[in-house]
């Protein structure tokens, strides 16, 4: 499909089209839509511009994470703080399954450190 054929308004409408599918999915929830309203006050290219931010964070704490985790001794509070940082920015974008995987991990971590 050549999206350079609609106007604005129809590739809005499919976007959110597009969104309402992925919200009842449960991949995302009404935080994500409410990001892509704030393109209304920051810009018309604000939302996509967001994506790939809130992606690139998700990969460096998940990267952070990865380092602690291999280090002889597991630092929890580091991992702990990683945790927090990935679902604080998960949860204010939309991300529901990645920010309610946060929170059980942070159950574990907090678990884990209580055994040590």
């Amino acid at each position: 499909m050549d999206y350079r054929e609609f106007d604005t308004e129809t590739l809005n409408q499919m976007l959110l089209h597009r969104i309402g599918e992925i919200e009842l999915q449960g991949l995302v929830d009404s935080n994500f839509r409410l990001c892509h309203s704030l393109k209304e006050h920051s810009g018309l290219f604000f939302f996509l511009e967001l994506i790939p931010v809130f992606r690139n964070d998700v990969f460096m704490v998940l990267n952070e994470m990865l380092k602690a985790i291999e280090q002889p001794t597991v630092d929890f509070v580091a991992m702990y703080s990683h945790c927090i940082k990935l679902k604080g920015s998960s949860a204010c974008f939309g991300a529901c399954r990645i920010s309610e995987a946060s929170s059980r991990l942070c159950k574990a971590i907090d678990d884990m450190s209580k055994d040590q």
